[in-house]
């Protein structure tokens, strides 16, 4: 994975994570959801669909099974309209997002240009 996908990826998740853990607080969560007229819930779906975007289209496979992490994530916020099972989903989404920035964390970055010669654009390298 190269560091630029590496850093989109750990930015969207860790906004997600604050998002899922204030949504999750109970009655605070609820209060917030609702007040906003369900817009984090869609924020949360949209961030969650850019996120499975990425994951599908980075070249490198090392994690690619965890686009399963922002698939659920978007099914969760769709049905977390129901206040109390809601609620419970934002805690399981939470729990896996930690999972997942955990991953991220520990994945290798690749550098893409590694093995490439390097190329001077004057001739003062040469003797």
């Amino acid at each position: 994975m190269t560091k630029k996908v590496k850093t989109l990826l750990t930015v969207f998740t860790l906004i997600v994570l604050v998002s899922e853990f204030i949504a999750g607080f109970p009655f605070l969560g609820g209060w917030y959801v609702l007040a906003l007229g369900w817009q984090p819930l869609a924020f949360n779906i949209f961030i969650y669909i850019v996120m499975v975007l990425v994951l599908i289209f980075d070249k490198q496979n090392t994690i690619r099974p965890m686009v399963l992490i922002p698939l659920l994530g978007a099914i969760v916020n769709c049905v977390a309209i129901i206040p109390v099972i809601g609620m419970i989903l934002h805690w399981l989404m939470l729990i896996l997002l930690i999972f997942m920035l955990i991953i991220l964390f520990a994945t290798p970055t690749y550098l893409p240009n590694a093995h490439a010669r390097v190329i001077y654009d004057d001739d003062s390298h040469r003797k």
